[in-house]
C-alpha cells in the first residue's frame, strides 16, 4: 500500500512539475493513423473520379451544317491587255529571209517594207524581162525606121546570145531539180529515222501504262473504263492490235503491227508514199497514246518512282509529237521551196527560149524587111513583154512585207537566213483602238470554259477593288505548249470601252465558268475519297455516320455542290 502511494505521489509532482513547464507537447498531425486512412480515401476519389470522367466524356466534332444556295465555279487565270485591233502578217510563199527592217517596239507608217525574203533570182527576172521590154520596144522602133546592115549584123549577135542564155538557163534547170531531189530525200531520211525512234517510245510508253493500269486501274470504275478505252484506240493505232484495251505488257509487247509495222516496212523500201503513209499514222498513234496518258488521275497511292515515270512517259510522247511534226512540216515546206526554185529555173528557160525566139523572128524580119502588119505584131510583142514585167512585179511583191496600217511592232520573228514557209505569222502590229484581253488558260480548265461566259476584270494598275466585266469570245482550237504544258489562247473582251484600260496591262480574270442555283452545298475539305467513291462524315445525335454521296460543281469559295446522299441542314464533319 505504501509503495503504490509513494508511486501515485511521486507521478503527481511530475504533473505539477510540468504544468510549470507549460502544456505537454502534442504529437504530429500527419502521424495519427486517422489522418492517414482520410488522405488515402481522398486519392483513391480523385484519381478514380477522373478515370470516369474520361471514360464517359462525350467526343467533341467539329461540323459544317449543309446549306442550300447558289455555287459558282470559277476558273482564274491571268493575262494581258491588248489592242483589238492586231494584224498579224506573213509572206504568201516561202523563202529564205533576207533582210529585216523593223523591230519590236518600233513606230511604223503604212506602206513602209517591214521584211523581205531573198528575192535575188525574181529581181535578176524583172531586169531581164525589162530587158526584154526594151529590146522589143527598140525593135519596134527599128520596123518603123526599116532596116540598116549594121542592124542586122547586131539581130546576129543577139540569136547567138540568146541561144548561149538559153543553154545556161537550161543547165541551171537540171542542177535545181538534182538538189531538189537530193534535199527533199534528206528530209524524208530525217523522218523516218525521228519515226523509228518514236514507235519505240511511243510502245515503251504504253508498256508502262499497262503497268499502272494492271496495278491500280484493273476494274470496273469509270476511271478504269476510260482508260483501257483509250489503251485500246492507242494500242490499235500503233501496234495493230484490237480490242487491247486489258492487254498485258507481255502481249504489248510482241505486237508489231499497226503505225509501228509500216515504219518497218518504210525502212525496208524507202518510197515517199511508204514514208508519207508512215509519218501520218505515226503522229496519230502518238496522239492518241498522249490521250490515253491523259486519261490516268493522279492517285495518293503511287509510288514515287511511278508517279515520275507517268510524268516522264507524258513528256516523251508531247515531245515525240512535236518532232515528227516538226519533220512533217520540214518535208512540207522543203516540197514547197523545191516547187519554187524549179518554177523559177523553168520560168528563167521559158524566158531565155522567147528571147531566142523573138531573137531569130527579128533578124528574119530585118532581113526580110517589115510591113505593116510586121509592125503591129510587133507592138503586141511590146504590150507582152510590159505584161511579163508586172507578173514578174507582183511576184516580187508575194516577198515583200509592207505594214497595211499605221501602228507599233509588237513582234518580229523573222531572222536572218531562215526558211520560213508560207503563211507563217512573222510580224504583227497593233493600232491604238479598243482593247481585249489575251489568257491562255491550261487543259485541265479549258474544258470548263465555253464561248460567251462572263467574266470579273481586276487590273494591277488599279487593284482588286476595281471590277471591269467582260465575257470569253474566242478559244483557240489548236494547243500552245508553254514550258511543257497544253494552253489554249482564249480571248476576252471587255463589256465597254474604259479610258482607265491601256494595252500591255496585267489583268486577273475570274471566268464564271458553272452557276448552280438552289444548290445543296458542304465545304469541299470535308469529302473524301475512298476505294474510289466519295464521303462524308453525317452527326446523328451523338453517332457519326459515313455516307457516300455523288459531287458536282465545286465553287470558287471552297465548297463543293453535293447531288446525293446530303440534305440540308446535315451536320457535317469537317
Amino acid at each position: 500500500m505504501s509503495t503504490i502511494n509513494n508511486s501515485h505521489i511521486k507521478e503527481k509532482k511530475n504533473d505539477e512539475h510540468l504544468e510549470e513547464l507549460g502544456p505537454p507537447i502534442k504529437k504530429s498531425f500527419f502521424k495519427r493513423p486517422i489522418v492517414i486512412i482520410i488522405l488515402g480515401i481522398i486519392v483513391v476519389g480523385v484519381i478514380g473520379g477522373g478515370i470516369y470522367y474520361k471514360v464517359t466524356k462525350k467526343p467533341v466534332y467539329k461540323y459544317s451544317v449543309a446549306q442550300k444556295g447558289t455555287i459558282i465555279q470559277e476558273v482564274s487565270v491571268t493575262g494581258r491587255v491588248k489592242p483589238a485591233q492586231s494584224v498579224d502578217l506573213a509572206f504568201e510563199q516561202g523563202g529564205k529571209v533576207g533582210k529585216i527592217y523593223v523591230k519590236v517596239g518600233d513606230r511604223i507608217r503604212k506602206g513602209r517594207t517591214l521584211v523581205s525574203l531573198s528575192n535575188g533570182t525574181l529581181i535578176a527576172k524583172l531586169s531581164q524581162a525589162q530587158a526584154d521590154l526594151n529590146v522589143q520596144r527598140a525593135t519596134l522602133n527599128e520596123y518603123k525606121k526599116g532596116t540598116r546592115k549594121e542592124e542586122i549584123d547586131s539581130a546576129e549577135t543577139k540569136v547567138t546570145n540568146a541561144k548561149k542564155a538559153l543553154f545556161d538557163t537550161e543547165t541551171n534547170l537540171t542542177n535545181v531539180k538534182n538538189k531538189a531531189d537530193a534535199d527533199l530525200k534528206e528530209d524524208y531520211n530525217a523522218a523516218l529515222t525521228t519515226m523509228q525512234d518514236g514507235v519505240v517510245k511511243g510502245k515503251n510508253a504504253l508498256l508502262t501504262l499497262t503497268d499502272l493500269q494492271f496495278k491500280y486501274f484493273s476494274g470496273n470504275d469509270q476511271d478504269d473504263i476510260d482508260i483501257a478505252d483509250a489503251k485500246r484506240s492507242a494500242v490499235e493505232k500503233l501496234l495493230g492490235a484490237k480490242n487491247a484495251g486489258r492487254l498485258a505488257s507481255e502481249a504489248i509487247s510482241k505486237l508489231s503491227g499497226g503505225a509501228y509495222g509500216e515504219v518497218q516496212i518504210a525502212v525496208n523500201d524507202a518510197k515517199y508514199s511508204n514514208i508519207g503513209k508512215a509519218l501520218n499514222n505515226v503522229l496519230d498513234a502518238l496522239q492518241k497514246s498522249k490521250t490515253a496518258f491523259g486519261m490516268v488521275p493522279i492517285k495518293a497511292s503511287f509510288t514515287s518512282a511511278e508517279k515520275s515515270d507517268l510524268s516522264s512517259e507524258k513528256t516523251t510522247i508531247t515531245a515525240s509529237i512535236t518532232t515528227v511534226s516538226s519533220k512533217k512540216q520540214a518535208i512540207s515546206v522543203q516540197k514547197s521551196t523545191n516547187k519554187s526554185s524549179i518554177s523559177t529555173a523553168e520560168a528563167s528557160v521559158n524566158t531565155a527560149k522567147s528571147t531566142l525566139a523573138n531573137s531569130r523572128n527579128d533578124l528574119v524580119l530585118k532581113k526580110a524587111g517589115y510591113t505593116a502588119h510586121q509592125i503591129v505584131a510587133q507592138d503586141a510583142k511590146v504590150k507582152s513583154a510590159e505584161a511579163n514585167v508586172q507578173n514578174i512585179k507582183a511576184q516580187i511583191s508575194k516577198t515583200i512585207i509592207i505594214a497595211p496600217i499605221d501602228g507599233i511592232v509588237t513582234k518580229q520573228d523573222a531572222k536572218l537566213g531562215e526558211i520560213v514557209s508560207a503563211n507563217t505569222i512573222l510580224v504583227s502590229l497593233i493600232s491604238e483602238s479598243k482593247n481585249e484581253i489575251e489568257a491562255y488558260i491550261p487543259e485541265v480548265d479549258i474544258a470548263k470554259v465555253a464561248i460567251g461566259d462572263n467574266a470579273d476584270i481586276t487590273l494591277d494598275a488599279y487593284g482588286n477593288t476595281v471590277e471591269f466585266k467582260s465575257s470569253v469570245v474566242s478559244i483557240d482550237p489548236a494547243e500552245t505548249i508553254i514550258d511543257g504544258v497544253a494552253t489554249y489562247k482564249t480571248i476576252i473582251q471587255f463589256s465597254k470601252d474604259d479610258k482607265r484600260i491601256k494595252p500591255g496591262m496585267t489583268a486577273n480574270i475570274d471566268i464564271e465558268t458553272d452557276k448552280k442555283e438552289s444548290a445543296t452545298y458542304v465545304p469541299a475539305r470535308a469529302v473524301f475519297t475512298k476505294n474510289g467513291k466519295r464521303y462524308v462524315k453525317i452527326l446523328l445525335g451523338e453517332d457519326v455516320k459515313e455516307i457516300e454521296v455523288r459531287a458536282g460543281v465545286r465553287g470558287s469559295e471552297a465548297n463543293i455542290e453535293i447531288i446525293s446522299g446530303v440534305k440540308e441542314g446535315d451536320k457535317i464533319i469537317i
